[in-house]
């Protein structure tokens, strides 16, 4: 399983000296890959064309075989700072501690979950990469 982090793309550290540091330190401590995200939201339906596609559509993974299709899941918050019970009761997952986190991991891996990434957050960018190190000691080795 490889795991990535989420970098800014807005606010005080999305500039380019602290997505630098970011981006070559999270490599440096062991993480596999970093996204960048550029459509905030998808609409559930859409009155103008889509720019991006010849016939104005949203592709929407249309015409790909499953077999194709790899799995990743982003956890944009984790840990004991979300509810460990759904609102259904069921136990939320990545939440608890870092054992709790780490069984879920394991658990998505064992689905065929292939790639796994973190939204980090932090004033600095030495306060997001103190977390990073500490996930990485505390969860992912533990995967």
């Amino acid at each position: 399983m490889q795991f990535g982090f989420g970098a800014p793309v807005n606010g005080p550290l999305s500039g380019p000296r602290d997505l630098a540091r970011l981006v070559s330190e999270g490599e440096a401590i062991g993480y596999d890959y970093c996204t960048l995200g550029d459509h905030v939201v998808i609409p559930r339906d859409m009155e103008k064309k889509y720019p991006y596609s010849d016939t104005g559509e949203f592709p929407g993974r249309a015409g790909r075989d499953p077999k194709d299709v790899a799995l990743a899941y982003r956890f944009s918050q984790f840990g004991k700072s979300i509810p460990e019970k759904a609102d259904n009761g069921d136990c939320r997952l990545g939440s608890g501690d870092a054992a709790a986190i780490a069984a879920d991991l394991r658990a998505l891996r064992d689905l065929g979950v292939i790639a796994v990434d973190f939204s980090f957050g932090g004033d600095t960018a030495a306060d997001v990469l103190a977390q990073m190190r500490q996930f990485r000691e505390t969860v992912m080795a533990k995967v």
